[in-house]
């Protein structure tokens, strides 16, 4: 008993385990909540949870948006910058155009 199993602090010959060990010798590993709700890694009695799931046994979920609130925006953003772009696109090409139309009736009146 004095070396609690090497999970715990002896003390006057009683074992104060650390935590996630129990027993008169702290030889005994505690089970995690709930399994750790499948979301999660089951250590000395504690859950150590995948990133964004929370609680104690992990079963609070991340919050995500919905696509349908992301949807929209999104696609209006999307829309926005194709018909701005292929505008300043289209531009550069009809100025472009304009320039070798200039440049050739310069050469052609010379």
């Amino acid at each position: 008993v004095q070396d609690c199993s090497h999970n715990g602090l002896c003390v006057h010959g009683v074992c104060h385990c650390s935590p996630g060990w129990s027993g008169n010798d702290c030889s005994v590993a505690l089970p995690c909540p709930h399994n750790c709700s499948d979301h999660g890694v089951c250590s000395h009695g504690r859950c150590h949870c995948e990133p964004g799931y929370l609680a104690a046994d992990c079963s609070v979920a991340p919050q995500v948006e919905r696509a349908t609130e992301v949807m929209p925006t999104t696609l209006a953003t999307l829309a926005f910058t194709a018909l701005v772009g292929g505008a300043v696109v289209g531009a550069a090409i009809k100025a472009a155009a304009d320039r070798r139309r200039r440049a050739r009736l310069i050469r052609y009146i010379q």
